[in-house]
């Protein structure tokens, strides 16, 4: 179902068939050849009725496919209004004091701030919990919706939910031994989370979200820093 918004407003929520071409999901050689036979192919799924839209997931904006998912498709057929996301790497290292060290003087202030602040206001209340296991995902879910259900993204439909497809993406994770979810929880009132998978030497920080009555305390700051 696709959902056409005016703010909070539905004013339109079509059923169409959508090819997804997942983060990642465009494997091999990108070389110019590849992508114009890729591109093409795609499109003749739409004109042989086959699916109604295709979705490309964070196409990196200097990638070759990326140019030619732009160009190749007519002018009403592709996209206008693309929103560009920052995609962030960072090298994490084992110790977390040189993870300070490796950040400026005045930016390890902030963090370390941040801890402070939340640690004078709370000295025994807070608790962190780590979920990685299949059985611990009823537990991690209920409190990271409730969590999401307390800010505005979840009014635009886009905030944490627990549905079929994030419960199979979050299984298929703890049965891999990939995932790694956090909730920080103050007095035993979840407050801040963040999902992401571990896989090899590779950690992704898919979601995170905080309670808005605590947003002075900076909860996703500080979960990420002690998770």
């Amino acid at each position: 179902q696709l959902h056409c918004r005016i703010g909070y407003k539905d004013i339109f929520k079509p059923l169409v068939r959508c090819l997804t071409v997942i983060y990642g999901g465009i494997l091999g050689d990108e070389n110019e050849h590849n992508c114009d036979t890729i591109m093409k192919e795609l499109l003749s799924t739409l004109r042989r009725g086959e699916v109604d839209m295709i979705f490309f997931s964070h196409l990196r904006t200097d990638s070759m496919i990326y140019r030619f998912a732009k160009q190749i498709p007519s002018f009403l057929c592709r996209g206008h209004f693309i929103r560009v996301e920052n995609h962030w790497c960072m090298s994490v290292p084992e110790d977390i004091d040189l993870f300070y060290q490796a950040r400026s003087k005045k930016h390890r202030g902030n963090l370390k701030r941040c801890i402070r602040k939340l640690e004078k206001e709370y000295p025994t209340q807070v608790r962190i919990i780590n979920y990685t296991e299949e059985d611990d995902l009823d537990d991690a879910m209920k409190a990271a919706c409730q969590i999401s259900r307390s800010t505005y993204q979840h009014g635009l439909g886009c905030g944490f939910a627990d549905n079929p497809r994030t419960r199979i993406l979050l299984t298929t994770a703890a049965r891999q031994s990939w995932l790694r979810m956090s909730v920080l929880f103050i007095n035993g009132e979840p407050g801040a989370f963040q999902v992401g998978q571990h896989y090899g030497k590779k950690y992704m920080l898919e979601q995170i979200g905080f309670t808005p009555k605590w947003d002075r305390l900076e909860l996703g700051t500080v979960l990420f820093l002690r998770s």
